[in-house]
């Protein structure tokens, strides 16, 4: 819901059960990239587990605010400045068997070479020079013919 889950909002529903999952007000990635981002995404340690939802369509904008979120939320205190990132991908949703690490977190685009004809999942995630990694983001899928 825009503008009625807010940290407090979140905060007050956490007090009323711990084994809930709690989700962000909807943010639009052009809202988190230019925008105040502690106030949009920014959370308590004591609200989790949170849910980011995000409006856009732009893979590069959509991974860019997950990882963003990851950073404002539990892993900050895990110094989670991410020195890569890791994509995750395989033909079942919700299984990525394979799995191509990054050295650069300012990479906007990566090719995955030589799938074979499939529906392909696709997630990212942030790893810090610790080499603690951060959840997964939301799920990607292309069709390959």
């Amino acid at each position: 819901m825009m503008e009625w889950t807010d940290r407090h909002c979140r905060f007050f529903h956490r007090l009323l059960t711990r084994r809930a999952l709690i989700y962000t007000e909807m943010v639009t990635t052009g809202a988190v990239l230019r925008g105040d981002r502690e106030r949009l995404i920014g959370f308590d340690p004591a609200e989790h587990p949170v849910a980011l939802q995000l409006g856009g369509s732009g893979p590069v904008a959509l991974a860019s605010c997950a990882r963003n979120f990851v950073l404002h939320g539990r892993d900050r205190k895990h110094d989670m400045e991410p020195s890569g990132n890791r994509v995750y991908f395989g033909t079942e949703l919700g299984s990525y068997p394979n799995f191509t690490p990054l050295s650069n977190p300012g990479l906007a685009t990566f090719v995955v070479d030589q799938l074979t004809p499939a529906t392909w999942y696709f997630a990212l995630t942030a790893v810090n020079a610790s080499g603690i990694e951060s959840t997964l983001s939301n799920v990607g899928m292309k069709v390959v013919r």
